[in-house]
């Protein structure tokens, strides 16, 4: 745990940590064998908050606006078939604005998104038949600060975050 500057009393840790620590710890897990072999379906996507997505022919305003209006990370990009094939992020944008490449916001998410060094993938997908185990273990990853949820045809069901996931095992009573 960390502390707080100039205060010996440690802070409770980030969602990201908690999910990393349910990942790292088999202990945890043993004897709620069922819980986590349930299907994303069943287990996260109750929880998951509406899902906002952006057009990839959609300007770069619009993709900030509903990042903003709905207190979102990310959101997945989809084609005219409602096809989720990327992913724009407050991260990506954050790296837009350091290459200078927000000056012109009316340029598409698609074009936008080209301008961003490789990096490893934006879009991490996963299926609404995986596990909670295998969303847990995914999302304990640096690199995978969200999935989207997908079906066989690419529709998007929901974006999972390590919010979602204590959501589920903590929900309120």
């Amino acid at each position: 745990l960390s502390t707080a500057p100039h205060s010996n009393a440690p802070l409770p840790p980030t969602h990201t940590q908690a999910v990393a620590f349910l990942a790292a710890s088999p202990e945890f897990r043993r004897g709620a064998e069922s819980v986590f072999a349930a299907s994303i379906a069943e287990s996260l996507l109750p929880h998951c908050r509406a899902t906002h997505s952006v057009s990839r022919g959609a300007t770069l305003a619009t993709a900030l606006s509903l990042l903003s209006d709905h207190s979102v990370s990310a959101l997945p990009v989809v084609d005219e078939n409602g096809v989720v094939g990327e992913v724009i992020s407050s991260r990506d944008i954050r790296q837009l604005a350091a290459l200078g490449a927000t000056n012109d916001l009316s340029g598409t998410v698609e074009q936008s998104l080209r301008l961003l060094p490789p990096a490893p993938p934006r879009l991490n997908a996963c299926a609404p038949t995986d596990t909670l185990a295998s969303a847990i273990s995914r999302l304990a990853s640096a690199d995978t600060l969200q999935l989207v949820c997908v079906d066989e045809r690419g529709g998007v069901h929901g974006v999972i975050t390590a919010s979602t996931v204590l959501a589920c095992l903590l929900p309120d009573n």
